[in-house]
């Protein structure tokens, strides 16, 4: 009966969307309506991409909000660690999403990036919809580009190109590196056993093959770490409260993050002779 229901409010907000762009926008979309009401909030981010010349520009492209999460501390760590060094643009694609498309479920799914990005002290301005770069001049090309998920639309002409594994541990499934991701960099968060079986298999014929496309880092992941009083998460106890974190091994990070994440930002980074690792920039790659 819940899902008949939700399956009904759906079919009804697709009908009254497709009136209001029929009768209301002239056959407009409602995400085209949206941009052309807001002025302001368009010339305020053509300011920050002509603010960005200079700086090494990466680009972070998603389609759904979780993914925010797993790059959101890199993007932290990089501003304090080497601020006015780089920028995050952040860019959905979303809109090819079956589910959201350009209508009200877009615009509801644009507040809410828009929000955690608040949440997490990053400028909104820096969100962009992949089909609103062509109305700006001159987008910033990026250096480097990050991504979670296959995106068959993602069509960006980058050379350095990272697959950020969003989950801790590889899927049941995921015996080999995903195949429909263009990437020549891979961010493990695990070592070996526990990892794709495709790097575990030291005689597969692929692995070497792998080794000269690919560069594996085994970085583990910074982490946004939250201080709760424990009488707000079990009421009427004063036990404290233990986060199990299995992919957040200090060791590994301490150990391989100069390796991996540092390494590749310095290689990126040649302009800059003063970037260099030091055991205070290891701690800010983990996350306050």
């Amino acid at each position: 009966m819940v899902r008949l229901k939700l399956r009904l409010d759906k079919i009804i907000q697709k009908i009254l969307e497709l009136l209001v762009q029929h009768w209301l926008l002239k056959g407009d979309s409602l995400l085209n309506y949206f941009k052309k009401t807001q002025p302001f909030l368009r010339q305020e981010k053509q300011t920050l991409l002509e603010q960005s010349s200079g700086r090494i520009v990466i680009y972070f492209t998603f389609r759904t909000l979780h993914f925010l999460d797993w790059f959101a501390p890199i993007d932290l760590a990089l501003k304090r660690s080497f601020p006015e060094k780089y920028v995050v643009f952040y860019i959905d694609f979303s809109t090819t999403v079956h589910r959201i498309g350009k209508g009200f479920e877009y615009l509801q799914f644009r507040q809410q990036v828009e929000e955690r990005l608040l949440q997490l002290n990053i400028s909104p301005l820096r969100h962009f919809s992949h089909d609103e770069l062509t109305e700006y001049k001159s987008f910033p090309e990026a250096s480097l580009h990050v991504t979670c998920e296959s995106i068959r639309q993602e069509t960006f002409s980058v050379a350095e190109r990272i697959y950020l594994p969003h989950y801790a541990l590889p899927k049941a499934i995921d015996l080999d590196l995903p195949k429909n991701i263009h990437f020549n960099h891979v961010f493990l968060p695990t070592r070996p056993p526990y990892t794709y079986k495709q790097l575990n298999d030291k005689s597969s014929a692929d692995l070497e093959r792998f080794k000269e496309d690919l560069h594996i880092h085994q970085v583990g992941y910074p982490k946004l770490q939250a201080a709760s009083n424990p009488v707000s998460c079990f009421p009427n106890s004063d036990h404290p409260v233990v986060l199990y974190a299995p992919s957040l091994e200090i060791s590994l990070l301490f150990n391989a993050l100069d390796r991996g994440l540092l390494k590749l930002f310095k290689k990126m980074s040649k302009l800059f002779p003063q970037f260099r690792s030091s055991s205070s920039t290891l701690c800010t790659f983990i996350g306050n």
